[in-house]
């Protein structure tokens, strides 16, 4: 759990960790969006799976799905233990109790609700839901492959979102500061790094990460000019990058929203994302948000089987 409840409390400035937690996703960018993607991904698709299994068609799919996901997310997880041994993060490891239900439900409903709302403001406005998850089924996709691609989809977006979400931005954050602030750090963060498509289980750009680090630096200049200088106008310049960072991606998330649908389902990803932050520090349980992440992913996609089949445009 957190160890102090003030930014004045905590043994760095809140700035210097979101500059060490930038670093940390950086490094796990670069592994799958690089290392992994182009050497070790390619080696293990060319795997003759299939053959070995005696499996063909979908079960092939499937076999070489969760064996190339499971050893990223493996990978993944192993930068992240580095992370938190190396840090002494502190990572939930509890199973929900009785008294967690409350969250239990709260986690699994939130995006269900939400996913169910984005889907008929869609209808009334004309905007299929499909082409705001890009995800598309033939009409003559079969359950069987449906349930099977889903599955396929959680057994990598899910570990990935709790161990970025979760494990190495929450957790520390949670060290430095109060739960209040580490959720919403946590939330806006993701928000802002991975936006409104691929939140769930998605890496993020570089681009991202950069403007994220500039930002604690900017947030860095204003916590020294407050410690170092008593004039206030030296704060009020030294605040002018970090807030005009803040405005101006403001602006660009408006401007970027082409439909009162995409704005829905945007809030529905920010608001999954917010409440697996705040589930997971009620119940120091990463199952809790785990649920969260695979409510979002399968009704999206459950969606799109049911009642939208066909091409994406």
């Amino acid at each position: 759990m957190a160890t102090t409840d003030s930014f004045e409390g905590s043994r760095r400035p809140l700035a210097t960790e979101l500059l060490i937690v930038v670093a940390a996703l950086l490094a796990v960018q670069l592994w799958t969006g690089t290392l992994w993607q182009r050497v070790v991904g390619p080696a293990v698709r060319n795997l003759p799976l299939a053959d070995a299994l005696g499996v063909d068609g979908l079960g092939a799919f499937l076999a070489s799905s969760f064996v190339y996901s499971g050893l990223l997310v493996a990978s993944v997880v192993v930068i992240a233990a580095v992370y938190v041994r190396a840090r002494n993060v502190p990572v939930g490891t509890a199973l929900p109790g009785r008294s967690d239900l409350a969250m239990v439900a709260l986690a699994v409903a939130t995006p269900l609700v939400l996913i169910g709302v984005t889907d008929l403001v869609g209808n009334v406005t004309s905007v299929p839901f499909k082409t705001l998850v890009l995800t598309a089924y033939a009409e003559r996709a079969s359950a069987t492959f449906a349930a099977g691609t889903t599955l396929a989809s959680v057994f990598v977006a899910v570990p990935l979102a709790v161990v970025l979400n979760q494990v190495l931005v929450q957790g520390s954050f949670r060290s430095i500061t109060s739960s209040d602030t580490a959720i919403a750090l946590t939330t806006l963060l993701g928000a802002f790094v991975l936006g409104d498509q691929g939140l769930v289980g998605g890496i993020g750009e570089t681009s991202k990460y950069v403007g994220v680090g500039l930002f604690a630096l900017a947030s860095l200049a204003v916590h020294v000019s407050r410690t170092r200088f008593d004039a206030r106008w030296i704060w009020a310049v030294a605040a002018v990058p970090a807030v005009l960072f803040v405005v101006l991606s403001g602006v660009q998330w408006v401007a970027s929203i082409d439909s009162i649908a995409a704005g829905l389902y945007g809030l529905a990803n920010v608001a999954t994302l917010g409440v697996a932050a705040y589930t997971y520090e009620r119940t120091d349980s990463l199952l809790v948000p785990a649920l969260a992440y695979a409510s979002l992913l399968v009704a999206s996609e459950a969606v799109v089987f049911l009642f939208e089949p066909g091409p994406l445009w």
